[in-house]
């Protein structure tokens, strides 16, 4: 997860964390906690407007759905969108 600001051409890191903690790994499972923490870092930090995007259409598909494998990140991303005071957009970057 990283988190930026400033100009999409010449951004400016403000937050990088990643985390492997499986020797195996499923790339939805790795873009499923990519956004939890992008979820958590927003809910912990003082910023205004948030852009979370990912490139993992069939994560993205799954949280509109609302299917039940999804149903810890919907939760998180429920919290965000609640948090008074900050603006917040999901999109899908295709690639």
């Amino acid at each position: 997860m990283v988190a930026m600001t400033g100009d999409p051409a010449s951004p400016v890191i403000i937050h990088s964390e990643e985390r492997m903690d499986a020797a195996f790994t499923l790339s939805f499972d790795e873009e499923k906690e990519a956004m939890s923490m992008a979820v958590r870092w927003t809910m912990a930090s003082s910023v205004d407007k948030v852009l979370i995007c990912s490139d993992n259409q069939s994560l993205l598909c799954v949280i509109a759905s609302g299917a039940d494998s999804a149903v810890d990140i919907i939760n998180l991303i429920q919290k965000i969108f609640t948090f008074s005071g900050c603006v917040r957009t999901l999109c899908y970057i295709q690639q």
